[in-house]
């Protein structure tokens, strides 16, 4: 009896060891910045770009999401310790000790997952901007270069809709091999010398919560899926899977996946351009001031318009305390991850698009051959 006590509390010390670890390890991660370029070289460019290649190919051919049943089962496991610590109350452990051990127990579990998150995909958030890889230069950002993007957009737009409108808008296959070649092109335009694997688009049980909050879509960055909305239009489709792709490459920032996920529709179809005109629309609106963004609005044809107003319309059906608690949290979310700007992150789209010098189209020409071009 006494060996086997031994033993019990041996195991038991062990197990409360093994958690403060990973509640240090947890804050060191989240505390201590590491350095940008030590990041980009051993983690976004090495380390996480091979797990990517294996998780995601793995994840794609199980017809759920993996976030749904991996939510679960962490939800699961905390009820049954909560259970478990509350019938110790009532067989007469101490009240207090009880109470303390569960809300231990939430934060063992957030560290594991935090853990987790930063090793799977999180530590993106700390490699080098990508205008540090571009010939980028933030002069280039003005209002008159912003106003004549505008004026491209609609141009675009006009141009696009009638071609893409001529075919029916294909389901989230179709859409995926329609795109994976162009986002294969995306990331070698942007100097990636390892290409990141395509997600399938999957629905999730987080769909209500997604209608009610006006998310189009996410990145799981546990097994790095990609989840889409059911509720997006077809026309949004496109360019929504391509942003989470650009996320899936690495490119933890907002602004930098819609950079990816435009890049990556511009060498598409029709449709597919169509689509990241019009979610750039919005941006490019938002920078300017109110009578030129009601002059571009007079210069774009009908169905155009006609679009605008279903995707503005799909917003406004949202739930708008759940809609301003979510994107709260997020902004908090992203700021805790050391992304300054929060939720204003998805505008900066507009100062890369502009600040970045194009060769061959919209192919991005990359810094390192802006220096040789210039030598």
């Amino acid at each position: 009896m006494a060996r086997y006590s031994t033993r019990s509390k041996s195991r038991a010390v062990q197990v409360w060891i093994s958690r403060l670890l990973a509640i240090t390890l947890a804050l060191a991660l989240w505390l201590i910045p590491l350095p940008p370029a030590w990041v980009e070289r051993v983690y976004s460019s090495s380390f996480y770009l091979a797990w990517q290649q294996k998780i995601t190919p793995l994840a794609n051919h199980v017809p759920f999401a993996l976030f749904d049943l991996f939510a679960a089962i962490a939800a699961i496991a905390l009820i049954v310790q909560w259970i478990l610590r509350w019938r110790a109350i009532k067989q007469g452990a101490a009240r207090l000790r009880q109470l303390a051990l569960a809300v231990f127990d939430v934060v063992c579990l957030a560290a594991v997952l935090y853990i987790f998150f930063a090793l799977s995909w999180g530590l993106n958030y700390q490699r080098p901007p990508l205008e540090s890889r571009l010939d980028f230069d933030s002069s280039r950002v003005t209002h008159a270069s912003v106003s004549a993007l505008a004026q491209t957009a609609v141009a675009s737009l006009n141009r696009l809709q009638p071609l893409a409108a001529q075919q029916p808008w294909p389901g989230y296959e179709a859409t995926r091999y329609t795109l994976s070649r162009s986002f294969d092109v995306a990331q070698l335009s942007l100097g990636q010398k390892t290409k990141a694997e395509a997600g399938t688009p999957k629905s999730t049980l987080l769909n209500v919560y997604f209608r009610m909050a006006a998310i189009d879509g996410m990145t799981d960055p546990f097994f790095l899926e990609t989840m889409v909305s059911d509720d997006a239009l077809p026309v949004e489709r496109p360019f929504i899977i391509a942003h989470e792709w650009g996320h899936l490459a690495g490119y933890a920032s907002e602004a930098e996946a819609n950079f990816v996920g435009w890049l990556t529709c511009q060498d598409a179809g029709e449709q597919a351009q169509y689509s990241a005109w019009l979610a750039l629309y919005w941006h490019l609106a938002a920078a300017l001031p109110p009578p030129e963004r009601r002059a571009l609005d007079a210069n774009l044809n009908e169905n155009v318009k006609r679009d605008l107003r279903a995707i503005a319309e799909r917003y406004t059906q949202s739930a708008p305390r759940v809609r301003v608690m979510a994107w709260a949290l997020y902004d908090r979310f992203l700021k805790a991850n050391r992304v300054s700007e929060g939720i204003a992150s998805y505008e900066g789209v507009v100062s890369l698009v502009v600040g970045t010098r194009f060769t061959h189209g919209w192919t991005p020409a990359l810094k390192s051959a802006s220096l040789s071009r210039q030598n």
